[in-house]
Formats: C-alpha cells, sequence, structure tokens
C-alpha cells in the first residue's frame, strides 16, 4: 500500500530514538541468547552458536588461542565515540576486549559486544578493570556519534572507533585483520574474532566467534588477576 501524500512523516529525532530503541531491545535479545547458550538449551541449534547471516565466519569454532609470550601490537590513534580522538595507549591500565566491525552488522557484532558486556558485568568489581572496543571497517557510516549512541547499548563504558583505510592496513598483520568494502546491501565481510590485550597493551589471546562467554571471561579474569598479584 502506498503512503498517503498527506502522510505526516517521522521527523530526523523521532527517527534517530526508533532507531535506538531497536537496537536496545536487539542487545536485550542477544544477552538472553547468550545466557540460553551458556545452559546448551538452545532449540534447533547442538551447539548453542548463533547462526550467521552472510558475514564469513573465519576460524570459527569454540577456540582460545593463548599468545604466549603476549604480542606487543602496534599502537594506533582513531576518532572516538568519546568526541575526541583515542589513542589504545590511551587505555593503558585496562583490560581490552577489541573486536572489528561495524554497526549495520545484523550478526556477529551485536552477538560479540553483547558477549563482551556478559563478561564485564560477570567479572564483578574486576570489570571495573575492562573496557570493551569495536573498531568499525565501516567509517563512511560509522561516524564517532552513530558510534557512540550504538556501542552505549551495550555498555555505556565501551568505545567505538571511526577506523580508516591506511590505519586498518597497518595494524591488520598484528589481528590477522581482513574485510571488505560494503557491497550493494550495505553489508561488509570482516573477520569475526576478538581480541584480549592486557594493561600493558600486549595481545594475549584470540577468541573464535563461538567462544562461550565463561571461557572468555575466565581468560580476562586471569590476566587481571596477573595484574593485581604483581601489584
Amino acid at each position: 500500500m502506498r503512503n498517503s501524500p498527506n502522510a505526516k512523516q517521522p521527523s530526523p529525532a523521532q527517527t534517530m530514538l526508533l532507531g535506538t530503541l531497536l537496537i536496545a531491545v536487539m542487545a536485550g535479545a542477544i544477552l538472553a541468547l547468550l545466557a540460553v547458550q551458556q545452559s546448551g538449551t538452545l532449540e534447533g541449534s547442538p551447539t548453542g552458536t548463533a547462526r550467521p547471516t552472510n558475514t564469513p565466519n573465519a576460524g570459527a569454532g569454540e577456540t582460545i588461542i593463548i599468545i604466549e609470550p603476549a604480542m606487543q601490537v602496534r599502537d594506533f590513534t582513531l576518532p572516538a565515540s568519546t568526541g575526541e580522538s583515542l589513542s589504545l595507549s590511551d587505555l593503558g591500565g585496562k583490560a581490552v576486549l577489541l573486536y572489528f566491525g561495524y554497526t549495520f552488522c545484523p550478526d556477529f557484532c551485536p552477538i560479540t559486544l553483547a558477549q563482551f558486556a556478559a563478561v564485564r558485568a560477570g567479572l564483578g568489581r574486576l570489570g571495573e578493570d575492562v573496557v570493551g572496543v569495536l573498531v568499525s571497517v565501516d567509517p563512511d557510516r560509522d561516524t564517532p556519534d552513530v558510534l557512540r549512541q550504538y556501542v552505549s547499548q551495550f555498555d555505556p563504558t565501551f568505545i567505538g572507533l571511526q577506523g580508516d583505510a591506511e590505519t586498518l592496513a597497518l595494524i591488520s598483520s598484528d589481528y590477522g585483520l581482513s574485510y571488505t568494502e560494503a557491497d550493494a546491501e550495505g553489508m561488509v565481510d570482516h573477520t569475526v574474532n576478538s581480541y584480549l590485550l592486557d594493561e600493558d597493551g600486549r595481545l594475549r589471546a584470540i577468541f573464535s566467534f563461538g567462544t562461550p562467554t565463561d571461557d572468555i571471561e575466565n581468560a580476562v579474569r586471569q590476566v587481571l588477576t596477573e595484574v593485581e598479584d604483581a601489584g
């Protein structure tokens, strides 16, 4: 049915509000999905792993790769959801859960960020020393303001960084990062692993998509406990 030419169209503010509410509902649904996944009772999926849509599940599986010895990764600076440029080194003193994705992602990105939020909550007080970071591989659409609205739906402390081709190319070898530009439908294929960096900016672990939340939480706890013991 066509809209009447006299029909009142939603204002930009109303459109933004609806989008924000949709993301909030999606985040809640994903957190519920993760809870069911951990209980092993997800109907129709023996492993409890979320079913992908169009993003390649590179290196998928319930696998944690421990980096030993820890590897120092390159520092980089990008426009941030905080409203100013931010360097990876600015997060020194905190464990970083890092993911490369984009805000229009229909599956892996929101599931991973919701998992990061669940990890942080599960760590209790230790979670205060953890920050989730989304580096966008879709900079044309993912402005700092868009990233701020998106990542805050999962955890208000999370940070979004607007990647650019030059910076992403510079750091790609540290993370095995690969991605493509958005296709005609606006979808971006990208690496779906996530990464744990310690308080000194060293890569400590790589998590394949599908790694249980409890296992990621335990890996983060180990890194944070090492810091407390050293102190």
